[in-house]
């Protein structure tokens, strides 16, 4: 999914950027071509969805799973 967020914000970073809104930042990806239709896409393998990461931030540059567990600093 990074790999589709960053081919679109190569070509419209500047002139139409990624929404913190999920479903928006899919249908973009979907009508470019960067990702297939279907909601294949939509979710990550254990079936959550995608979070921007930072979450928050706009534009969208990159998502995160919530499946993923972080390391705690140290």
């Amino acid at each position: 999914m990074n790999t589709s967020i960053a081919g679109y914000n190569a070509l419209y970073l500047t002139t139409n950027p990624l929404p913190i809104d999920w479903a928006t930042t899919e249908s973009r990806l979907v009508t470019n071509g960067l990702v297939p239709p279907g909601g294949a896409f939509s979710t990550d393998g254990f079936g959550n969805a995608w979070v921007a990461d930072p979450a928050g931030a706009a534009p969208v540059m990159c998502v995160t799973s919530t499946s993923l567990q972080h390391a705690p600093p140290r």
